[in-house]
Parts: structure tokens; C-alpha cells; sequence
């Protein structure tokens, strides 16, 4: 059939009725829509997309959906919309579903495309293993500092290694009328038996053991790859979310040479706002994680250079072109162009 058909219906005489007579029926053919929303596409994390290449045809209008992805279009009713992602809480992969609208009654069409972001790109900085972790004698302690949070007893404390292990020191607490203190300072070890596992509910500052099994998650991990750090989760929705002010990491156990050797990562001045909770009956806690600075490189002599330092790239998009490391904030003078470099005393970037 065409866009118009032309149908005659003609009635035939009868030897009685010598008279023929006819009509004609018009149909009006409307051509189904076609939607193409584009091709897939991978992003670095945090980044607007500007929908490319999208179209359609025997359309009357578009209407942009967002499937899957906690972020927002800047015009829905266009062919060709900015993606914004949540720069707190958006998935890995976002879904975008473009309809195209038929004309006359003719159903709408439909096309999805992909945008798939990468993880955060950070770049982490450790040195060479001393030790293993080993279940039976490494010395782990935790601390950390939270202020002007409106109720510390929805928030739960985790370390994560750079395997994504997560070891549970405190957990969120699921009861109304806990305790409401804003402010919290926290020592957590995992080898001191006479300490107490924190209370979730009921938690004030002082020092606790560790309250996960930590000895099957971190057996056999490096202490000193750098990418270890802090994870809170959050349900509070109302009120002041506060700072994660300040944290300790820090390993102890005997070297190669069975000499005791710790490795501490620290930052005394975070200052880091908390991820506040979106408040949602089926909505996840909200996370908030900070990656700490190893301390303690040094060189083994005055006026030597072998302070031996190791960086890992993580998240991003894989392969990694370069290493590079510089005196100079912007690097106009390199350093070293490698992962792992023997430094000098100073500071680098």
C-alpha cells in the first residue's frame, strides 16, 4: 500500500436497473516512526554527555527517558540533549531511551543508548612491601575523627584495602532514639581482645576492637600498596551531615630482615563533607571514601636518593599511557617517568 490508496466500489446493474453507480474509499496510509538514539558510549567519570547522532523519521515529535541513571537531561522534547551525571551517586552504566512519536495513530518507537562512565581516576602512592599481612601477627589499628554530624549513630565506619576488601568496624544502627552525639573520635585495633566491639547504637569516643572478620578479608594483602582507606555509609536524611576530620591507618609487623616495620597512613586535616543520604525507603546508605597518604618515606642516608616509592593508577580508563613524577606542580620539569622511582629528600608530585 501507498501513503494513499484510492479503493473504487462500483455497483453492477442488473438487467432491471440499467444504471451503474460508484464510490470511492480513501486510505490514508501514515508510515510507522523510526527512533535511533545514537551509538554507546564510554565516558571518564563525572562527565556530561551531549547525545550525538540520534534521529528519527515520520515523527511528530521526541521525548527523551532516562532508563537507568540517577543524573538529569537538560531538555527533554530535543534530539539532542546533555546528559548530567549525579556527581555523588550515579551508576555505571547509564541508559537513555529515545521515543519518537507517531503520526496520527500510529504507536511510537523507541531506541536506547549506553553511556558507560568509568570509575574515578586516582593514582595512589605507596612503597615496596615490608610484610604481608599476616592473621597471626600483624598489628592493625584504625582512627578517625567525625564532627557536626546531627546523629554519628547512622553513620558506620569501614576500612577498605586496595583489593576492595571491606572490614566492618562499626555498623549503621537501625533504631530510633539512639544516641545523638554530633561529634566522635574513634581508636578501632584488631588485636586487643580487652577492648570492646562498639555499640552501633549507643557508640561515645574511645577505643574498640575490630568488629569484622578481618583475618579472612586481609590474610596475605599488601600493607603498603597505598590504595587502603576509609569508607562511612550514612542514613541519616535530616540535619547536618558533617566532616570526616581527620584518620589513622597504620600496619606493624616484622620485616624481611625481622626488623619491626610500620607503615602509617595518615592525614591530620581532611575536612571532608560527608555524603548526606538521599532518603529514599529503598535507596542505599550513602557512601563517602578517602584514600589516605602513606607517610614515613625517607631516604636511608643524608643526601642519598632512594627513598623507593611506588605509584598505582586506579579507576579510569585502562591502559594507563604514563607515570610521571616532577618537583614542578605542572610538571614542567620531569622527574622520573615510570611507576616506581628511588627519590631524593623533597617534595613531588
Amino acid at each position: 500500500l501507498t501513503e494513499r490508496t484510492y479503493y473504487n466500489r462500483k455497483a453492477i446493474p442488473t438487467l432491471n436497473f440499467p444504471t451503474a453507480y460508484s464510490d470511492t474509499v480513501i486510505v490514508n496510509i501514515d508510515p510507522a516512526p523510526t527512533a535511533n538514539a545514537g551509538n554507546d558510549t564510554a565516558l571518564c567519570h563525572n562527565t556530561a554527555y551531549h547525545v550525538q547522532n540520534a534521529d528519527t523519521s515520520e515523527s511528530s515529535g521526541v521525548t527523551w527517558e532516562i532508563l537507568v541513571g540517577n543524573g538529569t537531561l537538560n531538555n527533554v522534547n530535543i534530539i539532542d540533549p546533555e546528559y548530567t551525571p549525579d556527581p555523588l551517586n550515579e551508576v555505571d552504566t547509564v541508559q537513555l531511551v529515545l521515543h519518537a512519536l507517531g503520526n496520527g495513530a500510529c504507536i511510537e518507537s523507541t531506541d536506547t543508548v549506553k553511556i558507560i562512565y568509568a570509575s574515578e581516576f586516582n593514582v595512589t602512592i605507596g612503597k615496596s612491601t615490608p610484610f604481608l599481612i599476616d592473621s597471626t601477627s600483624t598489628h592493625i589499628d584504625v582512627a578517625l575523627k567525625v564532627s557536626n554530624h546531627h546523629f554519628v549513630a547512622l553513620l558506620g565506619f569501614y576500612l577498605v584495602s586496595p583489593l576492595d576488601s571491606i572490614v566492618e568496624l562499626k555498623r549503621i544502627c537501625n533504631l530510633i532514639g539512639t544516641s545523638n552525639l554530633r561529634d566522635i573520635s574513634c581508636e578501632f585495633y584488631n588485636d586487643s581482645l580487652s577492648l570492646p566491639i562498639v555499640s552501633p547504637c549507643h557508640m561515645t569516643s574511645g577505643r574498640y576492637r575490630f568488629e569484622d572478620d578481618w583475618k579472612r578479608k586481609l590474610h596475605g594483602q599488601d600493607p603498603a600498596n597505598g590504595n587502603w582507606r576509609i569508607m562511612i555509609t550514612d542514613t541519616l536524611s535530616l540535619g547536618s551531615t558533617g566532616t570526616l576530620d581527620s584518620a589513622v591507618i597504620r600496619f606493624i609487623d616484622n620485616n624481611s630482615n625481622s626488623q619491626l616495620e610500620t607503615v602509617v597512613y595518615q592525614d591530620t586535616s581532611i575536612n571532608l563533607n560527608i555524603n548526606g543520604y538521599p532518603g529514599g525507603h529503598t535507596d542505599p546508605p550513602a557512601i563517602t571514601e578517602y584514600n589516605l597518604s602513606i607517610t614515613g618515606l625517607a631516604t636511608l642516608c643524608y643526601n642519598t636518593c632512594d627513598a623507593n616509592v611506588i605509584a598505582t593508577a586506579i579507576g579510569g580508563m585502562p591502559p594507563y599511557v604514563s607515570y610521571v613524577w616532577s618537583r614542578d606542580r605542572d610538571f614542567s620539569t620531569v622527574y622520573v617517568d615510570n611507576d616506581t622511582a628511588d627519590l631524593c629528600s623533597g617534595k613531588y608530585y
